[in-house]
């Protein structure tokens, strides 16, 4: 069963974060579909030069625009898929909030890793 991970490249300073993540995602066969949010090209190309959303994207399975609600990743598909997804970077507002909802609930709200119906 492939592995399908949704990348979120948030805007925050961490692009060789993201575009290593993405690497090693590909380098473990995972199918990898990326979400660059519109804040963080600029941030991108800051900090890994002006290829630098090129390298990101070419590493990924999929690039999808966050503004797209066609995207085959806006609604997870039936069938026996393992979807899992992560925020890169991951701001310490994130990482704050994501610890505080996980120490008042059973699983964490900022999780969208799941397993689909077979």
């Amino acid at each position: 069963m492939t592995k399908r991970v949704i990348v979120g490249v948030t805007e925050a300073s961490g692009s060789a974060v993201a575009l290593e993540t993405v690497r090693q995602l590909a380098k473990a066969g995972a199918e990898t579909h990326l979400v660059v949010s519109h804040g963080e090209h600029a941030t991108i190309c800051h900090e890994l030069g002006s290829d630098g959303l090129t390298r990101l994207s070419t590493n990924a399975t999929s690039v999808h625009s966050p503004d797209s609600l066609t995207a085959p990743i806006a609604s997870v598909p039936s069938g026996p898929t393992e979807w899992s997804c992560c925020l890169v970077p991951c701001d310490p507002w994130r990482r704050w909030h994501t610890a505080l909802a996980t120490t008042f609930s059973s699983a964490p709200p900022m999780s969208c890793s799941r397993k689909s119906a077979a």
